[in-house]
């Protein structure tokens, strides 16, 4: 990072100190101040911490004012998917979980990684998932509504280039299964005429 300090008349000024400072973000400086040079700027290093998003630098003089900085860091290369909700939730049989089940995609820093293909399945219980394949937003996740088909245990799963994540759930007698009654009341009545 470079910092330039000039006079009222806007030439340099050097042997001045310049500190710096995070404001917002995570990271290090090689040096918390530095002096200008006979070109009136100062130098620093800084190494970003493994936290992506923004890092807002300051760079100040005392007594004359400060400049801002934003250095932007971006998450590393996906490494795992793990679940963020809707695990082990219970629900009327027939009708969407309250909550959509929903996993993030991240970097070994724990950022989450956009722009990854999720493969979602229900694999025990019968029912459906609203999307069958997703891409991870700009936080890394990806989420869907599950509707169980069973009473008891139901089980989905969420995909990523090989690894596997878990869903639970457990589905209730409910409108979904007085439905089902009914209907299957008018099937056996239709069959008996």
């Amino acid at each position: 990072l470079t910092a330039s300090v000039i006079d009222a008349t806007g030439n340099p000024v050097p042997g001045v100190t310049v500190m710096w400072t995070l404001s917002s973000g995570t990271g290090v400086f090689s040096a918390q101040s530095s002096l200008t040079d006979v070109a009136g700027q100062a130098f620093v290093s800084f190494t970003p911490g493994t936290v992506a998003g923004n890092n807002f630098i300051n760079a100040a003089v005392a007594g004359v004012g400060s400049a801002r900085y934003l250095v932007w860091t971006k998450a590393l290369a996906p490494a795992r998917i793990v679940i963020r909700g809707g695990n082990g939730q219970a629900g009327p049989l027939g009708r969407p979980l309250a909550d959509s089940i929903s996993v993030r995609v991240e970097d070994q820093y724990g950022n989450g990684v956009y722009q990854q293909p999720v493969q979602f399945a229900v694999t025990a219980g019968g029912g459906y998932t609203e999307r069958l394949t997703l891409t991870t937003d700009t936080l890394g996740i990806a989420s869907t509504r599950w509707i169980p088909g069973a009473i008891g245990a139901n089980t989905a799963t969420s995909a990523w280039s090989g690894q596997t994540v878990t869903f639970g759930a457990t589905a209730t007698g409910g409108a979904g299964t007085e439905r089902a009654d009914r209907e299957r009341e008018r099937t056996i009545g239709a069959s008996a005429q």
